[in-house]
Formats: C-alpha cells, sequence, structure tokens
C-alpha cells in the first residue's frame, strides 16, 4: 500500500478521533485497513521493544512494520494539529454541528451495512454477536437513561467571566461537569476550598469534599487500566476511547496535563507522571486488543464482523444529529464559548436544517459505498 494513501487513511483517523463519539477504528474499517492495521500493530511485540531499547536499529526495523505504522501515524498527526480547530468550530457551531453528525451517522450506518455483508449468512450465533455488542456499545456511547450528570456551581471570583451569560452569575460559574472540575483543580485555577454548589446534593461546601484532582505518583494500576481501555475501544469500530476516557473522567486531565507540558510549566512531574502512566496503558491496550481482535478475526471472522456491526450500530447514539443546544461559557477558557447538548430530539422536517443533515448522511453513505466500490475493482479476482 503506497505511503500517501496511509497518510490519508490516517489524516482521516484523526479527525474521527478528535469528534467525540467517532472512532478511529471506524475510520480503518471504511477506508478498508482495519485488518491491516492490526496485523501491523501486533510487529509491535516483545522482541521490537526488546532491540528498540538495546538500539538495534536493524532488528527494529526488519521486524516492525514501520512502513505501514509510519505515514498512517504521521497522517492521525497531522490531523490533530491541523483539522482540530476545523473541527472545533464545526462541533460548537449552533448548525453545522448536525451536519458533521450527519455525516458520520451516515459513514458509519453504510459502513456497518457492508459489514454485516461480509459476515456471510446470518445464523441466530451471528444475531446474538452483534445484539451484544450494540447493547455494551450502547452503554459505552453515552450515559444511561434516566442518568444525570453530576454538575457544581462554582464561585470563582478571581476568573474574567462574562458579565452576562446563561453559564455565569455574580462570579458564580454554573453548570461545571465533574471531569472538568477534576481538570480545573489540576490546573490550579481552582483549590479543595472553593465554594461550591452540588446539584445532587443541593448544598453548598468546599469542592475538595466532592472533587479531587488526579494526583498519580510512579506507576498507578488505575491511569495504566484506563488507558488499556481506552486503547482496545479505539480498535473497536463504533466506540470511542476519548469517550471512555470522559466516562471515566480521565480525559479533561489528561488534555490539562498535556496543555501544561506544551506551555512550559514549571510543574512538570504530575502532568508527565500522569501521561506515562496513560502512555503505558495506551500500548498495552493496542498489543492486546490488536492481537485478541485479530485471533477473532481469523477463527470466528462471520461471528466477529457481525459484533463489530452491532458496535457500529449501537454507537450510533453518541453521533444523533438532533438536539435541544445552549451556548455556554467553557470552564476550561472562559474567553470562549462551548455549544452544549441538553436533550436529543427528533428531526423537525419543515426545518432547513434536517433537510441539510439529510443530504450530509447521504453524502457520507455515497463516499463509503464508492470507497468500497473502487476497493473491490482494484482487488485481483482469483481463479
Amino acid at each position: 500500500m503506497k505511503s500517501l494513501g496511509l497518510f490519508a487513511r490516517g489524516i482521516c483517523m484523526g479527525i474521527a478521533d478528535i469528534i467525540p463519539g467517532v472512532s478511529g477504528g471506524t475510520m480503518a474499517y471504511i477506508t478498508g485497513i482495519y485488518d491491516d492495521l492490526l496485523a501491523s500493530i501486533r510487529t509491535i511485540d516483545g522482541r521490537a521493544l526488546r532491540d528498540l531499547c538495546l538500539l538495534r536499529w536493524r532488528a527494529v526495523a526488519d521486524r516492525v512494520a514501520w512502513r505501514f505504522l509510519v505515514p498512517l501515524v504521521v497522517g492521525i498527526a497531522m490531523a490533530f494539529l491541523a483539522a482540530a480547530p476545523l473541527v472545533t468550530y464545526l462541533l460548537n457551531h449552533p448548525v453545522y454541528h448536525a451536519d458533521l453528525f450527519g455525516l458520520f451517522l451516515g459513514l458509519i450506518l453504510i459502513s456497518a451495512w457492508l459489514c454485516a455483508r461480509q459476515a456471510g449468512r446470518w445464523q441466530a450465533v451471528h444475531y446474538v454477536a452483534a445484539l451484544a455488542a450494540a447493547i455494551m456499545a450502547w452503554f459505552l456511547s453515552g450515559p444511561m437513561l434516566g442518568q444525570s450528570t453530576l454538575l457544581f456551581d462554582l464561585y470563582v471570583p478571581h476568573m474574567q467571566l462574562p458579565l452576562q451569560s446563561n453559564t455565569t452569575s455574580g462570579g458564580w460559574l454554573l453548570g461545571v461537569d465533574n471531569a472538568t472540575v477534576a481538570t480545573l483543580l489540576q490546573r490550579g485555577d481552582l483549590t479543595p476550598t472553593t465554594l461550591a454548589y452540588n446539584s445532587a446534593l443541593h448544598s453548598y461546601g468546599a469542592i475538595g469534599e466532592w472533587v479531587t484532582s488526579v494526583q498519580p505518583w510512579r506507576i498507578d494500576p488505575w491511569l495504566i487500566g484506563c488507558g488499556c481501555s481506552a486503547a482496545i475501544a479505539m480498535l473497536l469500530p463504533g466506540i470511542s476511547g476519548s469517550y471512555l476516557l470522559t466516562i471515566l473522567g480521565l480525559y479533561g486531565p489528561a488534555m490539562a496535563a498535556l496543555s501544561h507540558l506544551l506551555n512550559g510549566s514549571p510543574n512538570v512531574w504530575e502532568p508527565l507522571t500522569l501521561l506515562t502512566n496513560l502512555a503505558v496503558g495506551i500500548l498495552a491496550g493496542l498489543a492486546i486488543g490488536a492481537r485478541a481482535i485479530r485471533w477473532l478475526l481469523q477463527r470466528y471472522r462471520g461471528w466477529t464482523l457481525a459484533a463489530l456491526t452491532g458496535f457500529m450500530l449501537g454507537a450510533l447514539r453518541s453521533i444523533w444529529p438532533f438536539w435541544t443546544t445552549a451556548v455556554a461559557i467553557d470552564p476550561l477558557n472562559p474567553s470562549h464559548t462551548v455549544l452544549r447538548l441538553i436533550s436529543p430530539t427528533s428531526p423537525a422536517w419543515s426545518s432547513m436544517t434536517s433537510w441539510s443533515v439529510l443530504l450530509c448522511a447521504i453524502a457520507g453513505g455515497f463516499l463509503v459505498w464508492a470507497i468500497e466500490v473502487v476497493a473491490r475493482r482494484r482487488t485481483p479476482r482469483t481463479a
């Protein structure tokens, strides 16, 4: 496979990973490199790491599928650097965020259909595998039905907040979620004694009574386990690793730790320790997940493809385009606003927004279908 094509696929995977609820594994499947990706990750094994530590560069180059992985990883990194501002803008736009979700809705729906076709003739066990995977993806891609998010109102008169906003009032920052509070504590924007209102308990108190910042010390099994789980999720089409980290309350602290390092903060030990533990977990998760999924595809391909179909369909709730929304102050950057999704709604076909979402979904589905047709024509036929 040519390096330019892998680079382009890496860009697609990177853009997908930026969007909450969309998996890079989904884009790898859509662009036809899913099996090759799993096989290439498997080449990074214990022997390769040992040769790397011993500086045996030729042995590492001969063992690792670097011709596949390097352009792919460079594409992912370029997408994070170049596309992140545009994607962030679209996600926080009151209209365009629905079009973006509609595009990915079409992409994933047609991908799930193609995946189901490749599973062969469906039997009872295929439906069971797909249903179990869809239920798992449903709960991993969003809060359970009836579950409310724990929110805090924070008294932060030292922050420069807009005078008039639906999320600020007289020095109070309203409706801040648990993970964001942990991030603000780690960055030093809040202290454990900051006055807060707990929406679940309907009481006032010091924020440190309810939320603590992540303070890892050396080897932290919890952080390593979270990184491992997120990496395995990234390899499964339909499940977002970043969203899983958000559920575990670590996505915000991890982003804050990275920001600390990039901004040259004098206190580098704590953020470096957090990121190192997560990185170890992610590498372990990629190694374990790639081997497990590839083993299943080789021995139980039909059942595994049925399960992957279920994963993609079950996770669609996280990219539903139609929501009631509100513009809110970004607690991590009070000079900016973010779009807050309040509750899902049904499409209103009297609105142009619903029709533009439908067109974007059709365009996304057509794109996947076109990629499949081109890939099928390029695949040599066996006698």
